[in-house]
């Protein structure tokens, strides 16, 4: 029954063509094992190669037995699998909640496997189940119409396609199929923590309102699946309109403010967020609030005319709503300076201090530099005897390059941006910790270089650590 509904999803929407490679993402939970095991009954027919991935977030004691489960089962379908390990505390960016960092960062993992494979599919086990606690969720945060039309059947996903083949099936159908197929999986105790919003909607909210209101998550899929389809009529209107209304100069798009007018208050948020969009190189950080500031601007409800969004200012003129960065202006900081290994380099230009101190791996320190009433941004942890004595703190070049912490490659520091998703008009004003001959460290605030990281065979650790400093030049920020 299971494996009959998941084949018309795949036939429906187009998710597998004969032949391809797909990258399974398999946690060794109930749906990804489910997921695994229809894939290869389905892979002689479609003439599939499927490649098992795991990723080992590091954050559960049973974590390691979880890897070694994923793998025993590709082995079991003699199916080829690729396991990697990553520490989900020191990847996580700032604001970032460690259930956020996981879900970045196993996407990042599976879309990078697929790209070492040539592989064009990625596969995921969301259910129906997962959509209506989707839906909920969204909905319960005043979502409009593109978050509650939740999860699709297929996505981008960088250069990859993410498939769902298992959307329309419910939980209980998973579990049914998994017994009758003889097979077992992992319980992630997480997954009840009802810290988590997911898990209290998961297991007391939606329950309760299912006993009250019979049928609701059938409802909610419904929903998701109304509001997909409309959500895609109005983005097309909203793409239409953009590209008529639409210049773009240079870091900055202008729309012709009259024509703004004339649109429907639907079609002028989805028109703001493409041109924000297309400015800032995503919509980090922008909340409906922003998007109603900008709109009170363009239409004259409010004396303003210019208002300051998160990476972003949007100003009426006459003629046109211009969009651009608000630092645009501001050149590249040339300024270098030298921090010695132990020492302390205040690096004006950036506003910001940078301490290195040495300790024994013990925990006794060679020597504190650490004084009284800093106030510490971020800090970073490396191999002292990986560290020259003398380093360098400059801000980014084109061309630079680095091995980011958890990968093998070196990664153009230009993409690493994209992919953390800050804003252009930030990348030059964020400190990089170097040596003389240009080997990247630390992207400071955000990344240090794999080769450096500590290890098992680690015997002196270097803390670097960052500290703000009032004298910071104007738009300078950390």
């Amino acid at each position: 029954m299971l494996l009959e509904k998941v084949q018309r999803v795949i036939e429906q929407n187009g998710l597998l063509e004969r032949g391809d490679l797909v990258v399974v993402g398999v946690s060794g939970g109930p749906d990804s094992v489910a997921l695994l095991h229809i894939l290869w009954r389905l892979s002689e027919g479609y003439a599939l190669k499927v490649h098992v991935a795991h990723l080992n977030h590091r954050m559960r004691a049973e974590a390691e037995q979880d890897a070694r489960f994923v793998e025993e089962l590709a082995a079991r379908f003699s199916l080829p699998c690729t396991v990697e390990a990553i520490n989900v505390r020191e990847r996580r960016e700032r604001g970032e909640s460690l259930e956020e960092a996981a879900r970045r960062l196993r996407y990042e993992f599976l879309e990078r496997l697929a790209t070492r494979l040539g592989a064009r599919r990625v596969a995921v086990g969301h259910t129906a189940d997962d959509q209506a606690e989707t839906v909920f969720m969204h909905l319960v945060r005043g979502s409009g119409t593109t978050g509650l039309r939740a999860m699709a059947p297929s996505r981008p996903l960088g250069s990859v396609t993410l498939i769902r083949p298992l959307l329309t099936a419910w939980r209980e159908e998973v579990i049914t199929y998994l017994r009758e197929q003889g097979l077992s999986w992992r319980e992630d105790a997480s997954n009840r923590d009802l810290r988590f919003l997911r898990n209290r909607i998961r297991h007391r909210i939606l329950p309760w309102l299912e006993g009250e209101i019979p049928g609701l998550r059938k409802a909610l899929v419904r929903v998701a699946e109304i509001l997909r389809e409309e959500d895609a009529v109005l983005e097309f209107l909203a793409r239409e309109s953009y590209g008529e209304l639409s210049t773009t100069e240079k870091e900055r798009v202008l729309l012709d403010v009259r024509g703004f007018r004339n649109l429907h208050p639907a079609i002028q948020r989805r028109v703001l967020r493409l041109a924000i969009s297309t400015v800032k190189g995503g919509l980090r950080g922008i909340k409906f609030s922003h998007l109603e500031r900008a709109r009170a601007i363009a239409t004259e409800e409010e004396p303003e005319k210019e208002v300051h969004l998160p990476g972003v200012s949007i100003k009426r003129t006459p003629e046109t709503l211009e969009i651009s960065h608000p630092h645009a202006s501001l050149p590249p900081i040339h300024e270098i300076y030298s921090l010695p290994v132990p020492g302390r380099v205040f690096a004006e230009a950036f506003g910001v201090e940078l301490v290195a101190v040495v300790e024994e791996r013990d925990g006794k320190e060679v020597r504190d530099l650490i004084q009284p009433g800093d106030h510490e941004v971020n800090e970073a942890v490396m191999d002292a005897d990986k560290v020259p004595e003398l380093l360098l703190v400059r801000g980014w070049r084109h061309g630079d390059r680095f091995v980011p912490l958890g990968m093998r490659g070196h990664k153009k520091l230009s993409d690493f941006f994209v992919d953390a998703k800050i804003p252009r008009e930030e990348r030059f004003c964020i400190p990089l910790v170097t040596t003389s001959s240009g080997d990247v460290l630390w992207v400071v605030g955000k990344r240090i270089a794999d080769p450096v990281k500590v290890t098992d065979r680690t015997k002196r650790i270097l803390r670097l650590r960052a500290y703000r400093r009032a004298s910071a030049r104007t738009g300078r920020s950390l």
